[in-house]
């Protein structure tokens, strides 16, 4: 363009532009001065356009007026580069932003770094990152950005819970699992041999709760990780922990290994080739083993475990573990004119092949392999009837008070014999807990608060001599109940947990069928099968009973 002209300053170290008037042919503007500046060997440097405006103006006026004069300003600096660092919201890292020079200089690591704890990012830093990055910012075109997250905080690690490896199988769960034969087929009744130990086999490793790993933030701020919960391993009869490792449990006697949760104990085990009056009933203080079948009206007793390889008619089993059938049990039908005479009480994991005319009671899960038939129970598990991979089983004709899920094949009969599930009477017990709970709590919260209120009043006192022991007598007190506060609160955790827990598990799974006839309860919400149905899912949601397929 003639009359206008670009040159360096060495000594300012910019580029100025000369316009002489007398030689312009017309009006300018900033688009042709850029224009023509980047054809310079100048268009590295940063155009100044936001501020030649009044420039070209004073050119253009004295233009109009034919004033030949002529004009000089800056229009172009060297720029180095710039850094923009961004702190994620949640602290735990930093990306750093590099624009690309305009003539100037990338900065080094070490000022990358310095320009970082400026923006008071400290931590977690990586030479490395920020290194690659700045060696890909000198390759881009002036103006040009580019980004890499250049510090990561530390992460916590939440601590983990006390835990316990069994290192023999449990006796449950060895019955669950049916013997293979040589053809790879699964035998439901031939089930091995019921597993036993010696005296002085590792049965149990007990992991300690972990603290867990803090952790902190780019800004260097630390975060607490929150510890395990640390649940005490509860050792009895038949058990001892190794001398030189305190956290292996090895069992005390010969004897068949008995795990609840972190309880663990080895029971003396009676064998008997079957019950019936030739043997008498049975009353021991372990576990029970029967290799034959119970007879009618008769009882077994145990505190242990009972397992029996055969069949259980009409007779009465008792104990506070688990009870295995291996083959089946019958009474007759149970219904509200009649007295049961088939009797399973069980604190644990009742586990059944067949069942028909049963009255059970049972603090686990209920599981039958094959039909659950017009029986009364009472289950604080799941129920499951079918096979251990699949619910296949059929559940007809049964009164059902529970508190988890109930799953099964076929759920109710083509003949209209009907089916009730009420689980209202453990919802109500987890409700009456919760309001206990807090009721105790507030209570002894009161009554903690005027403790510590009048401890601090006689602190501020002097006091006679003979006072001393009942202030010592206060402060013990008030640790205690301190103590206290801090389980109930722990309890009204659990329990809220536990009424969490129950809603997700009112639930009724027919995995085949679904017929009429099917009442659940739960107060005075109620739901009742009024068709037949595919595979599908009823559950409670919202204050009502809904049915879905179940896909």
């Amino acid at each position: 363009m003639q009359g206008v002209k670009f040159q360096f300053n060495e000594k300012e170290q910019h580029v100025i532009v000369l316009v002489d008037v007398s030689q312009l042919t017309g009006p300018i503007d900033t688009a042709q001065l850029i224009t023509l500046f980047l054809t310079t060997p100048h268009q590295q440097y940063f155009p100044l356009t936001d501020e030649i405006g009044k420039f070209i103006d004073d050119i253009n006026a004295d233009l109009q007026q034919a004033n030949a004069v002529k004009h000089e300003t800056t229009f172009a600096i060297i720029k180095d580069a710039q850094l923009v660092l961004t702190v994620a919201d949640d602290k735990m890292s930093a990306r750093l932003e590099v624009t690309a020079p305009y003539g100037g200089k990338i900065p080094s690591t070490s000022e990358a770094i310095t320009f970082c704890h400026e923006k008071l990012v400290t931590r977690g830093i990586s030479r490395k990152r920020i290194e690659a990055l700045l060696e890909r910012a000198a390759t881009l075109s002036t103006g040009k950005s580019i980004s890499e997250v250049i510090a990561k905080g530390l992460p916590i690690k939440e601590g983990k819970p006390s835990e316990c490896i069994h290192l023999v199988e449990n006796a449950l769960e060895r019955i669950l699992r049916p013997k293979i034969d040589d053809k790879d087929i699964a035998d439901m009744r031939d089930l091995g041999d019921i597993f036993t130990v010696t005296k002085d086999t590792p049965i149990l490793r007990y992991h300690e709760a972990t603290s867990g790993r803090h952790g902190y933030t780019v800004e260097n701020k630390p975060i607490t990780a929150k510890p395990g919960k640390s649940i005490p391993l509860k050792l009895g009869d038949g058990v001892r922990v190794n001398q030189r490792d305190t956290n292996l449990v090895i069992a005390d006697r010969d004897g068949m290994p008995k795990f609840d949760g972190f309880k663990v104990r080895v029971d003396e085990v009676f064998v008997s080739n079957g019950v019936n009056v030739g043997t008498g009933n049975i009353d021991y203080r372990g576990a029970v083993i029967i290799n034959g079948d119970v007879a009618d009206k008769m009882k077994v007793i145990a505190k242990g475990d009972i397992t029996v390889n055969g069949f259980v008619e009409s007779a009465y089993l008792e104990t506070k573990g688990d009870i295995i059938i291996t083959q089946g049990a019958a009474g007759q039908t149970v219904d509200n004119n009649t007295v049961p005479n088939c009797v399973i009480r069980a604190g644990g994991t009742v586990c059944i092949e067949n069942a028909q005319g049963l009255d059970i009671i049972c603090g686990g899960d209920l599981i039958v392999r094959k039909q659950l038939a017009f029986s009364r129970i009472v289950c604080k598990g799941n129920i499951f009837v079918g096979k251990q991979d699949k619910a296949d089983g059929i559940l007809i004709g049964c009164q059902i008070s529970g508190r988890g899920e109930i799953t099964a094949g076929v759920i109710g009969a083509t003949s209209g014999s009907s089916i009730s599930i009420d689980f209202t009477q453990e919802y109500n017990n987890v409700h009456r807990a919760a309001a206990s709970l807090k009721k105790q709590y507030e209570s002894l919260r009161s009554t903690y608060t005027q403790h510590q209120k009048s401890l601090l009043e006689f602190k501020g006192k002097k006091l006679p001599p003979e006072l001393s022991s009942k202030i010592n007598l206060l402060e013990t007190a008030i640790i205690k109940e301190k103590q206290l506060l801090n389980w109930l609160k722990e309890k009204i955790v659990e329990n809220k947990h536990q009424q969490q827990q129950f809603a997700q598990h009112l639930t009724i799974k027919a995995t085949h069928t679904l017929h009429s006839g099917v009442n659940v309860i739960i107060n005075k919400y109620t739901w009742k099968s009024k068709q037949q149905f595919g595979p599908s899912k009823v559950f409670f949601a919202t204050s009502k009973w809904e049915i879905t397929p179940l896909v």
